[in-house]
């Protein structure tokens, strides 16, 4: 697996010697067991390190916890919970979990590849028939989370890992669940009001404040196929007021390039009504299918208005992600959510 955020060049047999943020070198054991090759990348609670088993020789990837809140510990042990428990060919696979003087760590299958962010920068974007193949397995993975009451709440290009079957064929790989959270078990933003996710590719609802459920992470899988069609984000814009607006308030457009039946599905799947929306990511899977078999209407596969599945409750031996955050009134203008939710003027 190659892990997000910012890269660090390394070659592999010369490792550089230079600590990381966390202190920690390429040689350095884990456990006597996992020996660190060379860090991938690091953002604001980790560092992704390229390690190998020091005796079977097998290659992995281990995420390290380096922020120091008890919060931030707490997300890297429910991430590797959540991880664990999902066996899907499009989620990434967690079989260790353990600590390296007193640093919490869980160890990844590695995937050869590189993020779907990185792939279309450089390759430009998907062909729409394989786009579609790729995603619905993708979706699948989404599915098989939801189902245990997990909604990943950052699903974006950076977050899929992007390489090749043997037969050739494209497969993404959802990764970093570290601000996945159980229905019902807290909410979208911190104790103090810090934003959760990435704005660009967040449902307009949970920008608004309303906990996410599958429907948001409908959304984000939409808005990443919109980017891996096209190389562009339907709703980045020059900074962040203008990205939210966009999100809360403009409507996507599709290049006319694309195919009739591909664009009415990320249409529907970034309507801004939750309702309107996909309503499961299966369904959004089963309207790629049909569009790929051919159907004319692929976008009215699962089109009953229904809801979610009932929310899963969180188990009682699992702590809350975050403090719950009561709900703010919903603001009556762009300008009032903004200030409202983010507290900016």
């Amino acid at each position: 697996m190659k892990g997000s955020g910012p890269r660090t060049p390394t070659s592999e047999g010369g490792a550089s010697s230079s600590p990381s943020s966390s202190g920690l070198r390429a040689g350095v054991e884990l456990n006597g067991r996992w020996q660190l090759v060379a860090p991938l990348g690091a953002g604001g609670m980790g560092e992704v390190w390229r390690a190998r088993h020091s005796t079977l020789g097998r290659d992995v990837a281990i995420k390290l916890l380096t922020s120091s809140s008890a919060a931030s510990r707490v997300r890297i042990l429910r991430e590797a919970q959540v991880l664990a428990s999902l066996r899907h060919e499009a989620v990434v696979e967690v079989f260790d979990l353990g600590e390296h003087q007193g640093t919490p760590y869980f160890v990844m299958g590695w995937i050869d590849g590189e993020t779907l962010a990185e792939s279309v920068a450089r390759n430009g974007p998907l062909a729409a028939r394989e786009a579609a193949r790729a995603f619905i397995p993708l979706l699948e993975g989404l599915a098989a989370a939801h189902r245990l009451g997990v909604v990943h709440r950052d699903v974006k290009p950076d977050n899929v890992v992007s390489t090749r079957r043997a037969d050739g064929s494209l497969r993404l790989v959802l990764i970093d669940f570290g601000i996945a959270q159980l229905q019902n078990a807290g909410s979208q933003l911190t104790a103090t009001g810090a934003l959760v996710g990435t704005p660009e590719y967040m449902a307009p609802e949970v920008l608004r404040g309303v906990d996410a459920d599958e429907r948001a992470d409908v959304w984000g899988a939409a808005a990443t196929l919109f980017e891996a069609l096209t190389g562009t984000s339907p709703f980045r814009r020059g900074d962040f007021v203008a990205t939210v607006r966009a999100v809360t308030e403009e409507e996507p457009s599709p290049s006319t390039a694309l195919p009739a039946g591909i664009s009415s599905i990320l249409l529907r799947g970034l309507d801004k009504v939750p309702s309107a929306r996909f309503q499961t990511a299966r369904s959004m899977a089963e309207a790629l299918e049909a569009w790929v078999g051919g159907s004319a209407d692929p976008a009215e596969r699962g089109s009953a208005r229904t809801q979610p599945a009932p929310r899963a409750s969180a188990p009682s031996s699992a702590p809350a992600l975050l403090p719950p955050v009561a709900p703010a009134p919903a603001p009556t203008s762009f300008d009032a959510l903004i200030r409202a939710r983010f507290g900016k003027p």
